[in-house]
């Protein structure tokens, strides 16, 4: 096992990363990390959307269902997201900011149990 070490702060705080690419000149340990980085910006991605959609199971059971509900969900998140961005820009549209999400939140939640916004 190696472990690689990133100063992620300015009062010297690491990120340490385990791994078992042990060649060093083959794997530097600049590009495992930005590697890493990438991915976990990917993971935290997919943790989010499971959790904003309440996704503890799927409504189709067959491989195009499935991968057609995450392109529904991935294509969603991103549009929220950009929703989010934008109002985070705009500061006479910050105080309505909850509201929204709140509207939204519940919107997506009827939808999933059928019941329309």
């Amino acid at each position: 096992m190696r472990r690689i070490y990133l100063s992620v702060s300015a009062e010297g705080e690491e990120l340490a990363v385990a791994t078992n690419l042990l060649n060093p000149d083959r794997y530097p340990a600049a590009e495992s990390l930005t590697v890493y980085q990438r991915r976990w910006r990917v993971e935290r991605m997919f943790g989010k959307v499971t959790e904003v959609f309440h996704l503890e199971r799927l409504i189709g059971s067959t491989a195009r269902a499935t991968v057609f509900q995450a392109a529904f969900y991935f294509l969603l998140s991103s549009m929220m997201e950009v929703m989010r961005l934008i109002l985070q820009k705009e500061p006479a549209r910050r105080s309505r900011r909850s509201a929204w999400n709140c509207c939204f939140t519940t919107c997506i939640g009827n939808w999933w149990r059928g019941t329309g916004c």
